[in-house]
């Protein structure tokens, strides 16, 4: 058998099998399914007796009422052709391309269409296949176009019968709702067919199947050409057929509301699965897990944050460890997975970016693909450090100013020497740690905020700001003698802090925490110089507050040059200024009241 030709050159009891006994054996195979539906029959035409057609198929409206002339549905004309094939080159698939006749395609055409047969058979009649097209009137006239000039056979595709008699009425029932939605195919309706092309400018789109019972029965029946899908254009009310095409493609996705688990381990609450009508079964997970059932095909594209695709990669090696996985109660096995080395390095990325990030309690939901490359960079870099790759470089315990998007979340680094990972602490934002000072004479721990040994330019540039969290650390420190030094130092950092990125809630929290320590301060003149500098900030500083600096009395030059900073007196802050030592002017630099003689002297400019 070659280029689609039937040679009969089979033998059978040492004689040439003649054409029409395998005419005949193919009626009868098509004849044994139709006797076993109570609703259908048959008229068939041995040795084409009549032109293009071999017969009808009858089927009726109900059990009870026999075959009689009132019970009778429709008459379906039908094409029945019969083939050798010991060879099995079309016996054992699903689905085949075959020639048909261009000038039949055209008597089928201007009729209601007809449904073709191709039966393929062995010579010892022990193998028998029944492959069918239901050729109604839109899809011949795909065809037709399809075909060239001179052209005098085309190949359709046809798809392996299903030999349950209750599948062949469905197929006959809907080639006689199309057919006769239709109509000829010289009538209005087939030839107003809309194309594909236009397929953006339809309004609805719908088709009604026969004895259709899921979804996936519904994509099977339409990879088999069975149905025509009718549309609805813009400011045409009326149902007209779709352009029909073999080369079409449906899917149908389904989001399935349950567990995905692997030894009772949920990693997934939902799962999407998506069949097309090629027969190709599709498994989603979560936003970045794509597994071809089909094909048995695992694919990570990522498209969610850091934490999801770590799911994803803890999901496939409790995978590849079990060697199974359930979806809801319905159990895959998954024998022998072996991952590509490029897709075990990134799960591994996956796994160890997570896992940093969440050891400095930072939820980072940048989807992966949006992560620039210095911060993936960054991100890598602090996974390094925490799996030791990094211990080099690294002392004992160390400040990290981890750095995001050009901004900083504040880190310390306990070096691991014995084994396991290193120890990543948010210095800021951290429910697993507390600061404490201590009274080494009483042996006793004081809590104190986190933040107040963060330089003011660090935490000025804070990758965020969540001012309850800082505001209820304040509330937690123990205000005593052994903590002010400590609690007036984060005070100053929020004040530095401000004069860099101008945030009013950063002095109010300064504030809030003056407020709470100016009881136990020793030194209230300090605390009272702290508030009266944010008072100048906000630029509320009034006559009293002026008089307040003016009662203190000091002969501290660092003091001095700050209440006559407060009070802009330009040259006495200057001469006290001068006053200070080398090692005063760099404690005092450091000072955000610096900050403001810097500003002091530069009005002179002005």
């Amino acid at each position: 058998m070659a280029n689609d030709t039937i040679y009969i050159t089979n033998y059978l009891g040492g004689n040439m099998l003649s054409t029409s006994k395998i005419e005949n054996r193919a009626l009868n195979a098509l004849e044994n399914i139709i006797v076993e539906h109570p609703t259908m029959d048959c008229s068939f035409n041995s040795m084409d007796k009549e032109m293009a057609w071999d017969g009808y198929i009858w089927i009726f409206k109900n059990n009870n009422a026999g075959t009689n002339k009132r019970n009778l549905d429709d008459k379906i004309p039908v094409q029945i052709k019969g083939h050798i094939d010991d060879n099995k080159s079309y016996i054992n698939k699903m689905r085949i391309s075959y020639h048909v006749s261009i000038e039949d395609l055209t008597i089928y055409f201007n009729d209601r269409g007809v449904i073709y047969f191709q039966i393929f058979m062995t010579s010892d009649n022990r193998q028998r296949e029944v492959f069918y097209s239901s050729l109604f009137p839109t899809k011949i006239k795909s065809y037709l176009e399809r075909a060239k000039q001179k052209q005098k056979e085309i190949n359709i595709v046809f798809t392996k019968l299903n030999k349950n008699p209750k599948d062949l009425y469905c197929i006959m029932k809907q080639f006689s709702n199309e057919s006769k939605t239709q109509g000829f195919g010289v009538g209005q309706i087939v030839q107003n067919t809309i194309p594909l092309k236009n397929l953006d400018k339809v309004k609805t789109l719908s088709a009604t199947i026969v004895g259709c019972e899921s979804e996936y029965d519904f994509l099977m029946r339409y990879a088999s050409g069975d149905i025509c899908f009718y549309a609805t254009m813009e400011g045409n009310p009326f149902k007209l057929p779709l352009e029909w095409t073999d080369k079409g493609r449906i899917y149908i996705k389904k989001i399935v509301c349950q567990n995905v688990t692997v030894n009772n381990t949920v990693y997934y609450n939902q799962f999407t699965i998506k069949v097309s009508s090629e027969k190709e079964n599709m498994l989603f997970l979560g936003k970045n897990l794509k597994i071809n059932l089909t094909k048995g095909i695992l694919e990570i594209i990522p498209s969610s944050n850091i934490k999801e695709l770590r799911n994803d990669a803890d999901f496939i090696y409790d995978v590849m460890k079990k060697e199974q996985f359930y979806l809801g109660k319905w159990m895959i096995t998954c024998k022998n997975i072996k991952i590509p080395d490029d897709l075990n390095e990134s799960l591994q990325h996956y796994i160890e970016m997570d896992e940093a990030l969440s050891m400095i309690e930072f939820n980072y939901d940048k989807p992966f693909t949006q992560i620039q490359g210095d911060d993936l960079r960054q991100i890598l870099l602090l996974a390094d450090i925490m799996m030791g790759r990094m211990d080099k470089q690294l002392p004992e315990l160390s400040k990290f100013n981890w750095k995001i998007e050009n901004k900083y979340i504040p880190t310390i680094i306990i070096k691991n020497d014995v084994d396991g990972k290193n120890t990543i602490i948010n210095s800021v934002y951290t429910s697993k740690y507390q600061v404490l000072v201590s009274n080494d004479e009483k042996k006793e721990y004081y809590k104190v905020t986190s933040f107040h040994h963060i330089p003011g330019d660090i935490f000025a540039n804070m990758y965020e700001f969540d001012y309850d969290f800082l505001r209820k650390q304040i509330d937690q420190s123990e205000v005593n003698e052994y903590t002010t030094g400590a609690l007036n130092e984060s005070v100053l950092q929020l004040i530095n802090a401000y004069d860099i990125n101008k945030d009013i809630q950063l002095l109010d929290l300064a504030d809030y925490q003056l407020n709470r320590i100016k009881k136990e301060s020793s030194q209230s003149y300090i605390t009272t110089m702290n508030q009266l500098q944010i008072r100048k900030r906000k630029g509320i500083l009034n006559e009293d507050d002026i008089i307040a600096l003016k009662d203190i009395e000091t002969d501290d030059a660092g003091l001095l040059c700050g209440i006559n900073i407060l009070l802009e007196e330009k040259e006495k802050a200057k001469f006290y200024y001068n006053k200070m030592t080398s090692e005063e002017h760099e404690l005092f630099n450091n000072y955000p009241i610096y900050n403001l003689y810097k500003n002091l002297l530069d009005e002179k400019r002005t």
